[in-house]
This record gives structure tokens, sequence and C-alpha cells, in this order.
């Protein structure tokens, strides 16, 4: 829950547009085809682990990222990962400022997400 929260107020302080936090979180196409390539990318980077379908390359690349930008995707999915992993196995709590930001939305996910769960 911590990274919801805080990942929805870093977004809110960015200026990132409603719709396209919505988008993401509903796991929805992004408005913008430059940021839907861009999210399609690391979706498959996570799925396929670090082996990303060409399909997704070709239309990163074509979106107008580069070799850069494909890294920066790589290392941010190494960071939010072991990120995500300490903080489930510490139950980090959220701190102050954040509890504004684990709204409905984001506990309707994490709803679906535990009911999802393999036991």
């Amino acid at each position: 829950r911590y990274g919801a929260a805080a990942h929805t107020a870093c977004a809110g302080m960015k200026k990132v547009p409603a719709d396209v936090m919505q988008a993401i979180r509903d796991d929805e196409p992004i408005p913008d085809a430059k940021l839907e390539a861009l999210g399609e990318l690391t979706r498959s980077v996570v799925a396929h682990q670090g082996r990303p379908r060409h399909k997704d390359l070709e239309r990163f690349f074509a979106a107008g990222y580069g070799q850069r930008q494909l890294l920066e995707v790589i290392v941010g999915v190494g960071m939010k990962t072991i990120s995500n992993y300490v903080n489930h196995i510490a139950e980090t709590p959220l701190d102050a400022a954040l509890p504004a930001f684990s709204n409905a939305i984001t506990q309707a996910y994490f709803s679906h997400a535990e009911a999802a769960r393999p036991t």
C-alpha cells in the first residue's frame, strides 16, 4: 500500500494528468500514445522477466524512446521490485502525509489484488 500511495503523491506533484493516473490504476490504455508505449514496454519487461516482446520494443523505439530510456525502464523495474519486496516484508506504514493518497481507488485495487493472490 505504501508504494501506491507514494507513487500517487509523486505523480500529483509532477502534474501527471488525472486521466493518465486513472488509466494506470485501472490497467487501461493510457490516452497518450507515447506514454502507452512506455507502459506496454514496462509491463512486458515485468511479465517476461526482463525479456520484453519484440513488438513492445519496436513500439517503444517508434514512439521516440532510445536505448538510454530502455535502460532506465530496466533499472526502474529492478529498483521497484526491491522496494516492493522490502515494504511487503517490513509492512511499512504510510507516512503522515500519504494517507490522503491511499484513497478508495487504491483500496479497491488492493482488495482485487488480494483476492487474486494464490493462497
